[in-house]
């Protein structure tokens, strides 16, 4: 008997379990992600871990690009680490709202008086700087230590750079303290392996410090002096400067800024005859000592060097005052 051939049509499976589109399938994993990754974030904060947004040129060189304003209303500051702890761009935005402010500060101990000069031949601008001053800054052989930030503007910053500072800027979470071995840790020992974060670097440039985290005491040159001649040779050739950005309709000025120092005198390395006062009529610029006097009193450095976070807030509307005062904001 010939065999038997099948002709028959192939057996189709039902199944009875339910269907999900597959856009619920993705908005279900979407909110599992998103709530793991909040859940890490308050976990993290809650250990006094913060966002930290690294200093960089490519962050750097787009700011100094935001110092254009053709009514010459902008603050631009340089200085030091200092001067990026010790004024508070927020408090700085309802004190004085007709102004836009960019932070140039850079975290070390290099003088800002090269960036200075950069923006004093720099034709397109035309706003006020606000610059840390002290004795160590002002030879002139120290005018490029921030050569490789204010030497490298015309180059274009990475955007990808920029989108990331900016995401670090809310994300604890990419603290670069919080590493895949923190994570993996259980939780009786993660609050010993990161510590709290004593300072917070902001995608504006700022600096916050809290005072709450015990920092270690910071030695600075500026509390060092200078042999008063190289002094004046310094001043001599910051004259120059200040007059170029004064006749576009800018101001330039000088501000000495707290140190928690033993003797208050030195703490920007001015002694002897050379007085506040002696600089503003050398150089042609305001001249706003905050370093002595009546705020010797109001603002501590804990480690130093830096105003923690909540007198920031008070030493920024002080230097505000001292600039209305002076007629600097008009």
């Amino acid at each position: 008997m010939p065999p038997v051939q099948s002709q028959g049509r192939s057996q189709e499976f039902e199944s009875n379990a339910p269907t999900l589109r597959w856009s619920r399938v993705l908005c279900l994993a979407i909110g599992l992600f998103a709530g793991s990754v909040g859940g890490l974030e308050g976990y993290w904060r809650e250990r006094g871990v913060r966002p930290h947004v690294a200093e960089s040129r490519d962050l750097w060189s787009f700011w100094r690009r935001q110092v254009y304003e053709p009514s010459g209303r902008v603050l631009v500051f340089l200085g030091t680490s200092r001067v990026r702890a010790d004024v508070d761009l927020e408090t700085l935005s309802y004190a004085a709202p007709r102004f836009r402010s960019v932070q140039l500060g850079v975290s070390g101990d290099g003088s800002p008086l090269g960036t200075l000069q950069s923006l004093a031949f720099d034709e397109k601008f035309r706003g006020t700087v606000i610059c840390e001053l002290a004795s160590p800054f002002l030879p002139r052989s120290r005018w490029d230590d921030q050569r490789k930030y204010f030497g490298q503007t015309k180059e274009n910053p990475s955007v990808e750079q920029l989108i990331a500072a900016y995401i670090r800027d809310d994300v604890a979470l990419l603290n670069p303290s919080v590493t895949i071995s923190a994570l993996l840790r259980n939780p009786s020992s993660a609050k010993s392996s990161v510590e709290p974060s004593r300072c917070q670097s902001c995608f504006n440039r700022s600096l916050r410090y809290f005072e709450d985290v015990l920092p270690p005491r910071i030695y600075l040159p500026q509390e060092q002096t200078v042999d008063g001649r190289t002094i004046l040779e310094g001043i001599g050739a910051v004259r120059p400067l200040v007059h170029k950005i004064h006749t576009r309709g800018g101001s330039v000025v000088f501000v000495g800024l707290p140190l928690s120092a033993a003797d208050a005198e030195t703490r920007s390395g001015f002694v002897g005859k050379l007085t506040w006062a002696m600089i503003a009529d050398l150089t042609g610029a305001v001249c706003i000592p905050l370093e002595t006097g009546d705020s010797l009193d109001a603002f501590h450095c804990a480690d130093g060097a830096h105003l923690d976070y909540q007198q920031a807030k008070r030493f920024t509307r002080r230097l505000v005052a001292e600039m209305e005062r002076k007629h600097v904001l008009k």
